[in-house]
C-alpha cells in the first residue's frame, strides 16, 4: 500500500493538504470534483480515516494526493499565504513529495505487470 511507504512527516503533510483542500477557501464547490477527482465529502471521508486509510485501490489515494497538492500549488486561487500557513510545507518539499509518490506509483504498477 502506498501509505505504508510514506514516513510520518509525509503523512502529516498529506493530512494538512487534505484539510486545506476540504476546509480551506481554495476550491469552490462547483469545481471541486473537477479539480480533485472526487466530491468534497469523499475527500472528507478519506481524511476522517487518515492515516489508517485502508483501500486496496491505491489509485484513489494516489489521485487524491496528486490532485490536491497539484491544485493547491498551481491553481490560481490567489491564497498562497494562507495555503502556506495551513500546510506548513514549501513548494520544493511538496514537489519532492509528489515526485516520491509518482515513483512509488510507477514501481507498484511495474510490480503488478
Amino acid at each position: 500500500m502506498l501509505i505504508n511507504q510514506l514516513n510520518e512527516k509525509e503523512r502529516e503533510i498529506i493530512q494538512k493538504v487534505f484539510l486545506a483542500s476540504v476546509n480551506g477557501p481554495f476550491f469552490e464547490d462547483w469545481e471541486f470534483s473537477t479539480l480533485i477527482g472526487m466530491e468534497r465529502n469523499q475527500l472528507t471521508n478519506l481524511l476522517e480515516s487518515w492515516p489508517n486509510y485502508n483501500d486496496k485501490d491505491d489509485d484513489v489515494l494516489f489521485n487524491a494526493i496528486h490532485n490536491c497538492i497539484g491544485n493547491l500549488l498551481y491553481y490560481p486561487h490567489k491564497k498562497e499565504q494562507l495555503f502556506n500557513q495551513m500546510v506548513s510545507a514549501g513548494e520544493k518539499e511538496l514537489n519532492n513529495l509528489l515526485e516520491k509518490i509518482n515513483l512509488l506509483k510507477e514501481k507498484d504498477k511495474n510490480e503488478r505487470e
